[in-house]
């Protein structure tokens, strides 16, 4: 790995946490939590094995997520 990948690979890492923790923070104060956390974990997935784990894991919990609101009876229309 030459210099210019690994310093890509550095400050995507970096980029991505950051990204994360703001979404962290905004879960508890105004602003897209969720979405910012996604997105960090996006950034980071191509470099960080577990950032991949997490997003697939979130992705998919999203999914059935929504998957039991449309199958609610209650659901408003």
């Amino acid at each position: 790995m030459n210099f210019r990948a690994w310093w890509r690979k550095v400050w995507r890492i970096a980029l991505g946490s950051v990204v994360v923790v703001a979404g962290v923070i905004m879960l508890v104060t105004p602003g897209p939590g969720i979405a910012a956390i996604i997105a960090g974990l996006a950034i980071m997935a191509d470099e960080f094995p577990p950032a991949k784990r997490a997003l697939h894991y979130m992705k998919r919990k999203f999914t059935e997520g929504k998957d039991r609101i449309r199958k609610s009876p209650n659901r408003p229309t």
